[in-house]
């Protein structure tokens, strides 16, 4: 008889602050490598682009928006899925966002979460 489970892994607010991010990924690789399936949620979006929105009342804001070499640490751990229905997503507006959602993609990694419209998302 042949096995028909697959083994998931899920984490939340992923987005590193600090470099080299790789470094990050490797303290939990083990056990996520072990996994069938992986799926992030990302707490930041990564784009040369864009201007914090001042008027946002969420603390750490400032701080979403980062280098796209820095989104390494999801490649880095072999995610498969990231999400970035986050309360960050557009801290730094529409185009970071659009940006993440690229540089994921063109990395192989499936985004979920957001998007142009809601079909997307």
């Amino acid at each position: 008889m042949q096995d028909k489970t697959i083994s998931l892994i899920a984490g939340g607010d992923v987005g590193p602050v600090i470099e080299p991010v790789e470094q990050l990924a490797e303290l939990v690789a083990p056990t996520l490598n072990k996994a069938d399936f992986r799926i992030a949620q990302c707490d930041r979006v990564y784009s040369k682009r864009g201007v914090y929105q001042e008027w946002k009342t969420i603390p750490g804001g400032e701080r979403a928006c980062l280098p796209p070499r820095m989104a390494s640490i999801f490649e880095a751990a072999n995610i498969d899925v990231v999400s970035l229905a986050s309360n960050h997503a557009l801290d730094w507006g529409y185009e970071p966002m659009t940006d993440t959602i690229t540089h994921f993609q063109e990395m192989g990694m499936q985004v979920i979460g957001a998007g142009e419209n809601i079909e997307e998302a």
